[in-house]
């Protein structure tokens, strides 16, 4: 018997590593280096997290509509909205009771979330784990965050 995996489960493991990294700045005090970690310990703002996600939301709707952009790529366009999607999904999960990341995945909003994002992605034909990689790249790249890479991986 073959099992199908449904599509989210395919970027499961580059999303529980970007929340991971979300969790850790929200346990640990990068205030000083971190605008992420700064919301996280200093002002967890459970609504305007939200707010903002809906915001992200909009605008990745009107990336697909043609009606928002940032580049020339539509495609380009879907993967930067997606992320700051999660972004702001990931930090309202971590000020919710959501911190544990299987309780976060299997979460109905965040399974709504996630699902918008990937039918997004198949709309101008991105792979969805695109969203995660690009996000996870741009970790990589922080140096206060050096030390979780050298820890995780």
């Amino acid at each position: 018997m073959i099992v199908k995996k449904k599509t989210n489960d395919l970027f499961k493991p580059l999303a529980q590593e970007l929340f991971s990294i979300f969790k850790f700045l929200k346990e640990q005090d990068f205030t000083g280096y971190s605008a992420t970690s700064k919301l996280l310990r200093e002002n967890p703002d459970h609504a305007l997290f939200q707010a903002r996600m809906d915001e992200e939301l909009e605008e990745l709707e009107g990336v697909i509509a043609g009606s928002h952009a940032h580049t020339d790529n539509q495609k380009d366009d879907v993967i930067f909205e997606s992320g700051q999607v999660f972004y702001w999904l990931c930090l309202w999960a971590l000020t919710f009771d959501l911190d544990n990341f299987e309780k976060f995945w299997t979460n109905q909003l965040v399974q709504e979330v996630l699902s918008k994002l990937t039918k997004a992605c198949q709309k101008v034909d991105a792979d969805p784990k695109a969203i995660f990689e690009r996000e996870l790249a741009l970790c990589r790249e922080k140096k206060y965050l050096q030390n979780y890479f050298k820890q995780n991986n």
